[in-house]
């Protein structure tokens, strides 16, 4: 058996909203900042509840989304031999499990918009990038 059990997630919110507004003057390659947050819900000893979350409300950008989704997670003290503790291996490991089922649900919404190519997430350490924003410790 492992420290963190993943049982499940679910979405939360999935928001889509066509910018009317947007001209294309830069030939498709339009940058963004997404804006990842998340919120760990630890008040019960062995179960945790994780919401991560991603917005993206740029003016030049063809559209507007946010999605959400909660993991659940159990923690099995038993386990961590090494004693790290459950809020490193929730902020960490539990964040980063989550993350590619985040990326799955903001290109199956984009790909449903008919309109431009889905927008595929890259890739990234999201732990480290949600340190930078001031979203995790």
């Amino acid at each position: 058996m492992a420290v963190i059990d993943f049982k499940n997630y679910r979405i939360i919110k999935m928001y889509y909203e066509r910018n009317k507004s947007f001209k294309n003057i830069d030939n498709g390659k339009n940058t963004i900042s997404p804006q990842f947050s998340v919120h760990i819900n630890d008040s019960s000893k062995d179960k945790v509840i994780i919401k991560l979350s991603v917005k993206i409300d740029e003016n030049n950008f063809p559209f507007k989304l946010e999605v959400s989704l909660e993991g659940m997670f159990a923690y099995n003290s038993d386990e961590d031999a090494t004693n790290i503790g459950k809020e490193v291996f929730f902020s960490r490991n539990a964040v980063a499990i989550l993350f590619p089922y985040l990326r799955s649900c903001v290109s199956s919404l984009t790909n449903l918009s008919n309109e431009n190519r889905a927008l595929i997430l890259p890739t990234m350490n999201i732990v480290e990038l949600l340190k930078k924003q001031g979203n995790l410790k």
